[in-house]
């Protein structure tokens, strides 16, 4: 879900938009609801979305939200509200990263941009994108080499949130007609990523409260990346499928 038309997010207006949309999934019986946006606020004990977001878990809807992204005018901004929402799945973005030499060679299966007639397209725009398909670059072993880091524009985290990352580059097209990659990048890419993995989730349980299952079986089956100074949890589609599947026995 994102907003329906160029209005600032913080003004009264932003928000009455997002909070009808709301009420609309919650009139229309929608299972999952992704919201790529947020307000950004100071450090608050209460949001404006702490109702529409209650509603929807007593609905229950389950509830995915971007934490949002650092810029130069946003950089000591902790995670946006709704994803602070207790109900809600809060989603940072995580990247693909190689430790070892970077070249492009000719068996490479690495995404890369061509950007000889890009000049449109920022740098950390231009690859190369690790698909973790294994590459042929001398020496490279991909195996050992590929990682995974929390995405650099990340907002801060703030009240153990987020609580999950998933993949924040998507690759895209500058140029169709040529053949030309680029890359979107952004928490509001991730957040779509575990709202399809809840929606797979969803379609496989029967049992009541639904949302609160799916949530802790997302959670409860993250992979674990590590950093210097904390610990985040990684997204895991097929053991989030498997521990819902072993409840469901249960």
């Amino acid at each position: 879900m994102r907003e329906g038309k160029p209005t600032n997010v913080d003004s009264v207006a932003g928000n009455d938009i997002i909070k009808q949309a709301i009420g609309q999934a919650i009139d229309d019986g929608i299972d999952v609801v992704n919201l790529s946006l947020g307000r950004l606020h100071t450090f608050c004990q209460k949001c404006v979305f702490d109702g529409p977001i209650a509603a929807l878990h007593r609905n229950d809807t389950s509830v995915v939200a971007a934490i949002g992204n650092e810029h130069a005018n946003r950089r000591y901004e902790h995670v946006l509200c709704p994803a602070l929402t207790e109900e809600t799945i809060s989603v940072g973005g995580v990247t693909n990263a190689c430790l070892g030499s970077v070249e492009r060679v000719i068996n490479d299966r690495r995404i890369w941009v061509d950007t000889e007639d890009i000049e449109s397209v920022p740098y950390d725009r231009q690859g190369p994108y690790c698909s973790f398909k294994g590459c042929e670059v001398g020496s490279n072993d991909c195996q050992n080499n590929r990682t995974e880091i929390p995405y650099e524009h990340n907002i801060q985290s703030y009240r153990g949130n987020p609580e999950l990352l998933a993949p924040a580059q998507k690759p895209d097209f500058a140029d169709r007609s040529e053949g030309q990659a680029a890359f979107a990048m952004g928490t509001s890419f991730a957040a779509p990523i575990v709202a399809g993995v809840v929606a797979r989730l969803r379609s496989m349980d029967t049992t009541a409260t639904v949302s609160d299952r799916v949530r802790s079986a997302v959670l409860s089956g993250s992979d674990t990346v590590y950093t210097d100074h904390t610990t985040y949890n990684r997204l895991n589609a097929a053991d989030a499928l498997e521990i819902l599947r072993k409840s469901e026995k249960d």
